[in-house]
């Protein structure tokens, strides 16, 4: 029996397993700072953007349909600006109770970023700057502010409210009453070098933000700044770890964003390839998701994915004109469904970060988006053979018509007859 007992020790190992080990283990995951990334059931970002956030305003709903990894809310909160002029405060309350649920919990449930973007905060009730707060606190969520401080100036709308509400400390910088200088904003932005957020390939050729009225944002301790404005040791977007989650201020407003306001197609945005990943690398890294660490990659796939989409609608716009003539477009209907289903499977594969595949089957599915292109041209002009054969026969016809009655009037002259003296004139004599 003894010696068994010491064989069956030998071979089979107790671990011992003492506190103070799991003590240590747990001390380590505190001081390495971890931030768990907080998204939807799928992985997928779901955002909720206040104010300046709906097209033509701001460009950051085409930009965010690129990627599929985004779920784009946006609340047009800006009551005296461009998208939101009529209605005034009772008609964004309404809004406000659409888009915001009433209960934290349901809050938490629907939104993994909040975008807060120039926009009055009266209307907001004293929970929702509670909740914002709270859910990057203690729950890993992101929260990004655009503009907002212009305080002193003419157009700005109040700022008191939002220092005294409970969101302000999650604020990465304060926001005092003082504008920046006008050397500043004239020269655009630099950024922090080797930061996957905003040092992207030719972000140096672009000015990024337009000129504007921006207030003066002081960033405040243990926040980082990644993108000053040239020529300036000034701030313009600042970020920070606030509790569980992360927060981000910019200086400039998403209508201000490489252009004037409510211009927003400047020389990058119509340009640069890289300018929506510079706003979808922000929306990364503030609900604490890894920034894909190949851009040009990350760049061909989005770009292949929003060129998709916007040739998927041509496609169909084609077969919907064609079919008010009685044309029928089920000849388009196989490669329509197989486009579809490419798609989606590159969504999945961008979602489960096998970027190479994903990248494989956006070519494949461009390639066959092409040819269904050139069918539905096709259809198009067998449609319209008939209106082609009659508009040919009409003006054909109207031209022969017109130079037989020409030739008649002019040439021939069979309905004249020469000049003669009258027998009246004669006898006046």
């Amino acid at each position: 029996m003894g010696g068994e007992e010491v064989r069956r020790t030998k071979e089979e190992p107790r671990v011992d397993v003492r506190p103070s080990l799991i003590i240590a283990a747990f001390v380590i995951l505190i001081l390495a700072d971890l931030t768990w990334a907080k998204t939807g059931p799928k992985g997928v970002i779901r955002i909720l953007c206040i104010g300046e956030s709906y097209y033509p305003e701001t460009i950051l709903p085409l930009i965010v349909a690129s990627d599929p990894k985004i779920e784009y809310n946006p609340l047009p909160a800006n009551v005296d600006e461009a998208t939101f002029t009529f209605g005034g405060v009772m008609a964004l309350r309404r809004f406000v109770r659409i888009y915001i649920p009433r209960r934290y919990e349901d809050f938490l449930a629907r939104y993994d970023v909040v975008i807060l973007s120039d926009f009055p905060a009266i209307f907001l009730e004293i929970d929702h700057m509670r909740w914002f707060e709270q859910a990057v606190r203690e729950e890993g969520a992101g929260l990004g502010k655009y503009e907002l401080n212009y305080g002193i100036s003419g157009a700005a709308y109040p700022l008191d409210p939002w220092r005294a509400g409970r969101v302000y400390p999650a604020f990465p910088a304060d926001l005092p009453n003082l504008l920046l200088p006008g050397r500043a904003w004239l020269g655009g932005v630099r950024v922090k070098r080797d930061n996957p957020m905003v040092d992207l390939p030719g972000v140096d050729r672009y000015l990024l933000f337009g000129p504007g009225i921006f207030g003066l944002e002081v960033p405040r301790p243990g926040s980082e700044t990644i993108a000053w404005w040239r020529g300036t040791d000034l701030a313009a977007i600042i970020i920070w770890k606030y509790g569980s989650g992360r927060a981000a201020s910019t200086v400039a407003g998403l209508d201000w964003m490489d252009g004037s306001c409510n211009n927003p197609w400047g020389p990058a945005a119509r340009e640069w390839d890289f300018y929506p990943d510079f706003f979808l690398n922000q929306f990364y890294w503030l609900a604490s998701e890894e920034i894909p660490p190949d851009p040009f990659l990350i760049n061909t796939i989005r770009k292949g994915l929003r060129d998709l989409r916007i040739r998927t609608q041509l496609v169909l716009s084609v077969v919907a004109f064609v079919e008010t003539f009685g044309a029928s477009g089920n000849a388009l209907e196989g490669d329509l469904d197989q486009i579809s289903k490419l798609r989606s499977e590159a969504k999945d594969l961008y979602l489960g970060q096998e970027y190479l595949r994903c990248r494989d089957t956006i070519e494949t599915c461009l390639a066959l988006m092409t040819a269904t292109e050139q069918k539905s041209l096709k259809l198009k002009d067998q449609a319209l053979l008939w209106i082609y054969a009659i508009e040919w026969f009409v003006v054909s016809g109207t031209a022969l018509g017109c130079g037989f009655v020409v030739y008649t009037l002019m040439i021939r002259r069979r309905m004249y007859t020469e000049v003669s003296v009258t027998r009246l004139a004669t006898e006046s004599r």
